[in-house]
């Protein structure tokens, strides 16, 4: 079945890249910069399941870079913008949704942006996917 086919080949490059992007920000949050990666695996298994990510970037309405970029070289290549924090890369893998790890991720995010000093972070959210809107409202998100 094709269909079957399909989903089955995004569920493997979905848990790829996880796997991968994972990697890369944890190894850049060990440097101590505005970036921290959480993530959240099943006990069984060790499994990594769900992650996200909070990072401070400019207040300018586009999407953060795709590779990260240390605070530092963001400093200078947004001179004088403004900088919040950032939860991006909010990831649950398909088999374990619905269980309050994506709630559970958000804590954590928002916690360690209370840590840096702030008191309120931004995202940006597929207006297409009903589920992480819910989420995102039900936690006193507004579009702006």
């Amino acid at each position: 079945n094709l269909s079957h086919f399909l989903n089955r080949l995004e569920q493997i490059c979905l848990r790829s890249a996880i796997y991968l992007g994972y990697t890369i920000r944890v190894k850049q949050s060990q440097i101590g910069s505005f970036r921290q990666t959480f993530g959240v695996s099943n006990k069984p298994e060790n499994r990594l399941i769900g992650l996200a990510e909070v990072s401070l970037e400019p207040t300018n309405g586009h999407v953060p870079y795709v590779i990260p970029i240390p605070f530092s070289a963001k400093k200078v290549l947004f001179f004088g913008a403004e900088f919040r924090p950032y939860i991006s890369n909010l990831l649950i893998d398909e088999r374990e949704r619905r269980q309050g790890l994506a709630t559970i991720l958000m804590d954590q995010c928002e916690k360690q942006a209370e840590n840096w000093g702030f008191g309120c972070v931004y995202l940006h959210a597929n207006i297409d996917h009903r589920p992480s809107l819910r989420l995102y409202e039900k936690r006193g998100y507004e579009v702006v």
